[in-house]
């Protein structure tokens, strides 16, 4: 089986994986963390290893209480380091920056 035939049957096996999950495994349908459903699929289809699998649904469950602002706080840090350190580097001497 070529590689672009394989990625095709993948993505559709994560698709209908993801779905069912989206479907049956949240936290507010059964009253326990989705990490219960998803941890076996993942160990089953051994796309990673437990320690990974592991590290991968606690970052999972640390997004998921992020405040909704935080998106634009990242970009609003990025703007303003990008705009900083191109000043600093491009207008302003380095007395200035002193």
């Amino acid at each position: 089986m070529n590689t672009a035939a394989l990625d095709v049957i993948l993505t559709v096996l994560i698709l209908i994986v993801g779905g069912l999950y989206a479907a049956v495994g949240q936290a507010g349908a059964t009253g326990t963390g989705g990490g219960i459903f998803l941890a076996p699929v993942i160990l089953l289809f051994h796309w990673v290893d437990t320690r990974r699998a592991a590290a991968l649904l606690g970052t999972w469950a640390s997004v998921r209480h992020l405040p909704t602002a935080l998106p634009w706080r990242l970009a609003a840090a990025g703007i303003g380091g990008f705009f900083g350190s191109w000043l600093g580097a491009r207008h302003l001497s380095a007395a200035t920056l002193r």
